[in-house]
């Protein structure tokens, strides 16, 4: 701590691309990030060392744990390192891009979408976003195709979106409830039947069906004609 300002740290950051510095002080007023506390940083210095960032006190320790610096936020490791990638912290995971700074909301690393909170955490299970729904694993990634959870069988698109209604897979009809859920048996749809067979994974019936000792017709959609 300064004896003068009273100040927990000043240095001088080095902004990337041009190399200019900015001067400035850190305090440590207990601003909330990542579900802890930010020392916001008004006051400090960057230091690259070895291709790693640090942040270094006026008395040339390296600072350690959350910072927030215009508006963004970072996570110095247990050695003074910028933590960049992937970054367990307590019980949860964040993410730091290669810049340092937190992310939040969508990430796409390669064919995969994670959801950060606004807190940066990684966010598993159920996810209600712009009135859809996606299912993220306990890996964090939301899951595409297939998923059973709590025993009830739902399926998401390419794109991670639960499906609810009439639902074409792999040439095949299925539906799902308005929770998500596959449904099995009769089904009426904007006036026409449907049959979901148990014994057949769920899809329509089409063809000939034999249900309850009673043969049905059903067309190639799935449609009961007589």
């Amino acid at each position: 701590i300064d004896a003068h300002t009273g100040d927990h740290y000043h240095a001088t950051w080095r902004l990337s691309g041009n190399g200019t510095r900015a001067t400035i002080q850190l305090r440590g007023n207990g601003s909330t990030s990542g579900g802890q506390s930010a020392t916001t940083a008004s006051g400090g210095k960057w230091k690259k060392v070895n291709g790693k960032w640090y942040y270094y006190s006026a008395n040339g320790t390296k600072f350690k744990g959350w910072l927030k610096y215009k508006g963004k936020t970072y996570y110095l490791r247990k050695n003074g390192q910028m933590a960049t990638g992937w970054k367990k912290i307590g019980n949860y995971w964040y993410y730091f891009a290669k810049s340092g700074e937190m992310r939040t909301g969508w990430l796409k690393l390669g064919a995969r979408k994670y959801y950060l909170l606004d807190s940066g955490k990684m966010k598993k299970g159920w996810l209600n976003k712009d009135g859809k729904w996606y299912y993220m694993c306990s890996e964090g990634y939301a899951v595409t195709g297939w998923r059973t959870v709590n025993g009830q069988t739902y399926y998401m698109n390419k794109q991670g979106v639960m499906q609810t209604g009439l639902t074409k897979i792999d040439g095949m009809n299925y539906y799902f409830d308005s929770q998500g859920r596959k449904t099995l048996g009769w089904v009426t749809v904007r006036g026409k039947k449907y049959f979901f067979s148990p014994s057949a994974g769920g899809r329509a019936a089409t063809g000939y069906w034999d249900i309850n000792n009673v043969i049905y017709y059903f067309n190639s959609d799935g449609v009961l004609i007589g």
